[in-house]
């Protein structure tokens, strides 16, 4: 550990490859780990709003056209149109729940990482401290 074989430098970190191809990375990792975690987290949010908005929407139009004070000429070519909207919404729903299907793996990933990091990071102050 003492004589890395490969040190690689960005902008945010550093990380030491050693001769057994162990990696330990600076602590700049662990910042950078925990804001992409904490940027995946808001993706999510947004993500769950979007979804919750377009449910709320869907609700409303079919509540719309059920509604017994709706004009009775409209409401053929109205639940029609509001039929083809619901679907429209509903694929678009399905769109967004896969795509919170794979944020939440990243936050999953990016957990583990700054956890992985955070442990190297104790293991080297501990070996510095001995």
């Amino acid at each position: 550990m003492l004589f890395p074989n490969k040190i690689t430098q960005t902008r945010h970190f550093i990380a030491i490859q050693n001769s057994d191809n162990s990696i330990y990375w600076e602590p700049g990792a662990l910042n950078l780990t925990q804001e992409r975690e904490e940027k995946i987290k808001d993706t999510l949010m947004a993500l769950e709003s979007n979804v919750a908005v377009k449910r709320r929407l869907r609700s409303f139009y079919q509540d719309l056209v059920n509604n017994p004070h709706f004009p009775a000429a409209e409401r053929g070519a109205a639940k029609y149109h509001v039929k083809e909207f619901v679907s429209k919404l509903d694929e678009y729903i399905y769109d967004i729940n896969l795509q919170i299907t794979r944020a939440r793996l990243a936050a999953q990933l990016a957990k583990e990482r700054k956890e992985m990091v955070s442990d190297r990071r104790l293991q080297l102050q501990s070996f510095v401290l001995d």
